[in-house]
């Protein structure tokens, strides 16, 4: 008699960072893109945390290795969102003409404005 046991995955210790990673990055940008702290308060306090990282051992060059990680991979999704948003709206009325978003930049310029990533995270892309 064969029993056929169905066995869930298991997280692996890889997932459980990645998911640690997202979650903690979540909840660290909230204020800035819920609006509850000011950009500037924000950066001023991220400045702060980066100069005490440097300190440390390896510090200057992790915060590098980290920050160019998150810059290649910030590009990446947010080019692959607009052309994801070039595909659905290609042939949309309000995409025919010369339309500007809010802060002045045209359709498919890419990101020209810092805001506009805190208005991608905050309006879901």
């Amino acid at each position: 008699n064969y029993h056929h046991h169905h066995h869930r995955h298991q997280p692996t210790r890889q997932e459980h960072r990645i998911a640690y990673l997202a979650s903690t990055i979540t909840e660290r940008l909230r204020p800035l893109v819920e609006g509850t702290v000011s950009q500037q308060l924000f950066t001023e306090e991220l400045c702060r945390e980066c100069r005490n990282i440097k300190r440390s051992a390896m510090g200057a060059q992790i915060l590098r290795c980290v920050g160019r990680a998150y810059r290649v991979e910030g590009y990446r999704v947010l080019r692959k969102m607009e052309r994801e948003k070039k595909r659905i709206h290609k042939n949309a009325p309000w995409e025919r003409g010369n339309v500007r978003n809010r802060h002045g930049s045209g359709i498919g310029n890419g990101i020209q404005n810092p805001h506009d990533v805190a208005d991608l995270i905050r309006d879901g892309g």
